[in-house]
């Protein structure tokens, strides 16, 4: 989420890591150390919620719907590599005698595909239970969305109820706090972004509900770039969305746009903006004006989330924008540093020339 939101428009960089300013900046190396690690643990969570729900149902004696929670977790993560690394990406796993069998390199249509297939099996593993087949219809959808099928997306996620969330749960007692709020309240290496680079969003001028924010008064740990807090995430133990009804509406609405139905377009995001208090939308008349409105109302809506390197890259994908219209651009908001690069997507760490199939 958070390495997402930096090298989108959602944060700035407020810290020192050279790293991470690679992120910031957009001019992110293969060797990067924070971008192996970000690789790496992603590749875990993956393997880790597959291998424990095939444990699960090889012990289980009858339907168990947690394979069903951990299968739609493992979505997320397909989803979340579809949308943020170039195309190639392996999926490495171990076989029952703990040995390495490297991934063949999966083009990015495929690992949306995986994600949509995944989803299936999870919804199939649910028993029923909501929670989880909710959680599984939205990573479909959202990987239905992401291979430019709109219908089929809005079809997957339509018995999904607007108020719906799934949320982790964190702690500070047992060391599994909310990183997206540490890493920006507590050690200040994160600052909410606005106008970043001339096309990013103006998440402080909007005051949006949706992008609570508060200013710290004081610059972040670089004692240079003006710390500003998100409060979507309130403390180190708030829980974080995963997964929500707002987003089904949104890709409702989306879908909506692609048909050449602005009403109901309209009609989506101004359930999700009620939600919030916020006054209906009015049709922007053009075609580029609502794509415009949605890309908005899907950047504030599911803000801090992950979504947002997604959305960029399907505006150049599906939309015909250009990287130069979408993405931060121009000289850096740190002006001792070179400006922003061209970079629309995370790199497979240098790590996987490792893998004879890369």
């Amino acid at each position: 989420v958070i390495m997402t939101g930096m090298f989108t428009d959602e944060y700035y960089h407020s810290g020192t890591f050279t790293t991470r300013r690679e992120f910031d900046r957009r001019d992110v190396e293969d060797d990067n150390g924070t971008a192996t690690g970000v690789f790496q643990r992603l590749q875990r969570a993956r393997q880790s919620l597959e291998t424990a729900a095939s444990a699960i149902q090889d012990a289980a004696a009858g339907p168990d719907e947690r394979v069903g929670e951990l299968l739609g977790l493992a979505a997320v993560t397909y989803n979340l590599f579809g949308e943020a690394y170039c195309s190639g990406v392996p999926f490495s796993n171990l076989d029952e005698g703990g040995n390495l069998v490297p991934g063949q390199p999966n083009t990015t249509e495929e690992v949306f595909q995986l994600a949509a297939t995944t989803a299936d099996a999870a919804a199939a593993a649910a028993n029923g239970v909501s929670t989880y087949t909710y959680l599984a219809a939205l990573q479909k959808g959202r990987a239905l969305l992401n291979l430019g099928q709109y219908s089929q997306a809005a079809g997957a996620v339509a018995s999904v109820p607007t108020d719906y969330v799934f949320q982790t749960t964190h702690s500070i007692d047992n060391g599994q706090e909310n990183g997206i709020y540490a890493f920006n309240a507590v050690f200040e290496r994160w600052s909410l972004a606005n106008l970043e680079g001339t096309n990013g969003l103006a998440y402080r001028d909007l005051n949006d509900p949706r992008v609570p924010w508060t200013d710290a008064g004081h610059n972040g740990f670089d004692e240079v770039t003006p710390l500003y807090i998100v409060e979507k995430y309130p403390g180190r133990d708030a829980p974080a969305d995963v997964a929500t009804g707002t987003e089904a509406r949104l890709i409702e609405a989306e879908a909506a746009l692609a048909s050449g139905d602005a009403a109901t377009m309209l009609s989506k995001i101004n359930e999700v903006r009620a939600l919030y208090g916020l006054a209906a939308e009015t049709d922007p008349g053009t075609p580029a004006g609502r794509e415009d409105l949605l890309f908005r109302e899907r950047a504030l809506t599911l803000f801090a989330t992950s979504h947002r390197l997604g959305d960029l890259r399907r505006m150049i994908r599906q939309y015909g924008r250009t990287e130069s219209q979408v993405f931060p651009v121009g000289e850096y908001h740190k002006p001792s540093f070179p400006d922003y690069g061209s970079d629309v997507n995370f790199p497979v760490p240098f790590d996987e020339e490792n893998n004879e199939n890369f």
